[in-house]
């Protein structure tokens, strides 16, 4: 960092006071791997606020010099990483389970949602989030940066992982009802997704997806609420749910177009 602003004072200050509170974080980090235990939980707990305190003081300069294009590139890479983790994790839950029609159309099911996951978010939204930080100068662009990529992508990436818990759960006991925990796992997952697209899009252009906030928390209740429907039951209450609002969503878009 300071080797590539060295020539520029303005970027080489920022870079400064960003890394002092930001190395902290990755000391905090290294100690939590060393200490173990009930301990590392509370480091790298540390470790996130401290990050999360680096980016709020660092995006309130305006010498960073931000790419709007290649920043948004940067952060739907990491969306596309964990969406692809989310497949590995249904993959290796049934590595040493015997293959029937039931298991297959359940793992069809769980790239279906993965698909409709990924639908929501790359198809129109990155472009129009990257879009209004293009718009943006200066301090107002690194705050923006912060806020809708830096800030509300962690929660974005925490939905996905813990729907991939949820999708796990589902792929070791294809036979049998999801159990409460992987029911509110996949609820929540999808929950924390979403509604973190809908802040980190209001964030971007003061709009608010409505219709993507109230479906989603009907697909999110309907999952949790039925207990005694099978796996294949529930994952196609959240297929079903995501592939109407996909559908919804892009026919509403091309009639703002038309």
């Amino acid at each position: 960092y300071l080797w590539v602003s060295w020539g520029n004072s303005n970027m080489r200050k920022v870079v400064i006071t960003f890394s002092s509170v930001s190395i902290a974080g990755l000391v905090a980090v290294i100690a939590g791997g060393i200490v173990g235990g009930d301990a590392q939980y509370w480091l790298w707990g540390l470790a996130i606020l401290l990050d999360v305190l680096a980016a709020t003081i660092g995006a309130n300069s305006e010498g960073w010099g931000l790419y709007p294009r290649h920043f948004a590139e940067r952060h739907g890479l990491f969306v596309i990483i964990v969406l692809g983790e989310t497949l590995i994790v249904a993959a290796s839950a049934v590595a040493e389970e015997s293959w029937n029609s039931q298991l297959l159309i359940i793992s069809m099911l769980a790239v279906g949602i993965t698909a409709c996951l990924w639908w929501l978010y790359f198809v129109g939204i990155k472009a129009k989030l990257e879009h209004a930080m293009h718009q943006q100068t200066g301090a107002a662009q690194s705050s923006m940066g912060r806020d809708v990529f830096s800030l509300l992508h962690f929660p974005m990436l925490c939905g996905l992982v813990i729907y991939a818990y949820a999708i796990e759960e589902a792929m070791v006991h294809p036979d049998s009802a999801m159990t409460l925990q992987a029911r509110l796992a996949l609820a929540i997952g999808i929950i924390l997704y979403s509604i973190s697209i809908i802040i980190a899009f209001w964030r971007a252009t003061g709009k608010i997806l409505f219709l993507r906030a109230g479906l989603t928390m009907v697909i999110a209740g309907v999952c949790f609420a039925y207990s005694s429907i099978t796996v294949f039951a529930t994952l196609g209450i959240a297929f079903a749910g995501l592939f109407l609002l996909c559908l919804l969503e892009e026919k509403k878009e091309t009639e703002l177009i038309q």
